[in-house]
């Protein structure tokens, strides 16, 4: 799943989060933060594109709604809920309210721009924004029943009529997802440690690495003598695929610096360790 618009011609631009596997997008829930734009990760300005954040490292509760709105849809799609959820337009009865008449799904798009180029705007009512998409996502909220279990298929727990800012749209067609074991096997084959950009970096830089199973992470920087100057990641456990960090070097003095990771993979009967490091090049 991706929240926000995914442009990898424009890194500079905006900002987008991945998720690579559904653990990882689990991981991300709950959210409390203030609404806002993909602004910050680890408390540090992020672009491009944000794999598998924890909800610590983004907290953003906007970005969790769009996160359930999302699953919400295509569990929809699918039909695994009923369909048509996508489709079903939102009205509140404000008539000054630009966003009545929208459907679901054009509402999730319209928060997708703004989260990833929040930037380019001014006067975003990110509150409202936020208010919206948790009225839409509790509007079937409630105790389902199980009507199938292959293919997975679930009860609804609301009539649409009964909800009194959403109506059906008769003019839509219900869509059903198509699946392809390609679109959700992103699981790196080899451990890999990349190098961090940009380099040389002035204070800001990031950080990647591929892991081919979970595992639990330490992530050191040293300075050219060798001397453990900070410790980025201590012993915490990351999801398997691609995982991106980044680093705040603004306390440090200009000169050349390595990371290092080390990588312990969680289960014990097969459990294997890697170990790299690479230069980096602070410049102020």
């Amino acid at each position: 799943m991706v929240l926000g618009l995914a442009r990898p011609d424009s890194p500079n631009v905006c900002g987008w989060i991945r998720f690579m596997k559904g653990s990882a997008l689990i991981g991300f829930l709950p959210h409390t933060g203030t609404p806002r734009g993909f602004d910050l990760a680890k408390g540090v300005n992020f672009l491009g594109e944000l794999k598998n954040p924890k909800v610590e490292h983004h907290n953003n509760k906007l970005a969790g709604e769009l996160a359930a709105l999302k699953i919400n849809i295509a569990a929809s799609d699918a039909e695994i809920t009923p369909i048509g959820f996508g489709d079903l337009i939102f009205d509140n009865g404000d008539t000054t309210y630009k966003y009545n008449g929208y459907t679901i799904r054009q509402i999730a798009k319209i928060v997708d721009n703004f989260l990833s180029y929040y930037r380019n705007y001014t006067g975003i009512d990110w509150a409202r924004f936020d208010t919206m998409l948790t009225k839409i996502n509790n509007a079937f909220r409630g105790p389902y029943a199980q009507v199938s279990r292959s293919p997975l298929m679930l009860s609804g727990v609301a009539l649409v009529d009964t909800i009194p800012f959403l109506k059906k749209n008769t003019l839509a067609k219900q869509v059903r997802l198509e699946f392809k074991p390609e679109m959700i096997d992103n699981t790196p084959e080899e451990f890999a440690l990349y190098q961090n950009y940009p380099n040389p970096f002035n204070p800001t830089t990031t950080i990647e690495f591929n892991l081919p199973e979970d595992a639990f992470v330490t992530l050191k920087i040293y300075n050219i003598l060798g001397q453990e100057i900070e410790t980025i990641i201590d012993e915490e456990i990351y999801l398997s695929g691609r995982n991106l960090i980044i680093f705040n070097a603004s306390d440090l003095p200009s000169g050349v610096y390595f990371y290092k990771i080390f990588a312990k993979t969680i289960e014990a009967e097969s459990q294997r360790i890697y170990v790299d490091s690479k230069k980096m090049l602070l410049l102020r």
